[in-house]
């Protein structure tokens, strides 16, 4: 019944509305269809960007953390300033998903997820995607430096909403993926990303941060190959990547901080 309230809110003529009425899909996967199919066709991309990330996410997301992370393209060197505002994400979703008292984004019902896999699928990012989004975001310029006192971590924390879950999670959506083309891609912005110290440092900033102002200051020190392994990624050193890549790796764990 909320969905059907939803559906028919979503109609802003008062005469397609009140047809409606009298018109109810019967099928409830009957009635998520017609609610994508009022999303315009050059809308659709990115509603199922949105819709993946409330889906597949480890954790329940903010809409303020999903506004970044569907902003991030492949070799971003940095957040950009303009992002889409809370009210358009809300609105290319259709009724599908909501926002909640906290913040956080979700399903209207579960339904919905079943329904986004058995009939949408192929339009929903890949773990992979997903992925390298967060590997992306850890690999912005910003950083290359940790923060030096606690209210630079939360100014920080502030700025880039994303960061704490994709500090967290970047290595359980690896591990997810199964695309094999992807994941090589996938590989290389690993490299790319934790080959820099300041980077792989500021991650376990992030991660290892106690909530407050507290900050964990200790340089851990981890190099690549740790990384890779406590994440149990070690399998990249055995992927078929190509040759100036694992040259690449030769060196790096050659001369491993």
């Amino acid at each position: 019944m909320k969905l059907q309230v939803i559906y028919l809110l979503s109609i802003n003529d008062v005469q397609e509305r009140r047809a409606c009425l009298t018109s109810l899909p019967p099928e409830v996967f009957e009635a998520y269809e017609l609610l994508l199919n009022r999303v315009s066709r050059g809308n659709q991309r990115f509603t199922f960007k949105i819709l993946s990330w409330i889906l597949q996410a480890k954790r329940p997301l903010t809409i303020a953390e999903i506004r970044e992370a569907i902003a991030v393209l492949d070799n971003m060197p940095e957040l950009p300033k303009e992002l889409n505002e809370p009210q358009t994400i809300r609105e290319c979703c259709q009724g599908l998903a909501v926002v909640n008292e906290d913040g956080t984004m979700a399903l209207i019902h579960q339904t919905v997820g079943e329904f986004l896999r058995q009939q949408h699928g192929k339009e929903l990012l890949k773990s992979s995607d997903l992925a390298k989004v967060c590997v992306t975001y850890l690999g912005f310029d910003v950083f290359d430096q940790i923060c030096d006192n606690g209210i630079a971590m939360l100014y920080r924390l502030d700025q880039y909403r994303f960061s704490d879950y994709a500090a967290q999670y970047w290595s359980k959506h690896v591990n997810d993926s199964e695309d094999v083309e992807r994941v090589v891609d996938l590989e290389d912005a690993i490299l790319t990303t934790f080959k820099s110290f300041g980077k792989r440092e500021s991650m376990e900033q992030i991660k290892q941060r106690d909530g407050g102002q507290h900050l964990y200051m200790t340089w851990h020190g981890k190099s690549l190959l740790h990384i890779l392994i406590e994440n149990r990624l070690a399998s990249i050193f055995m992927s078929p990547l190509g040759t100036a890549t694992k040259m690449f790796l030769f060196s790096v764990f050659a001369h491993a901080n």
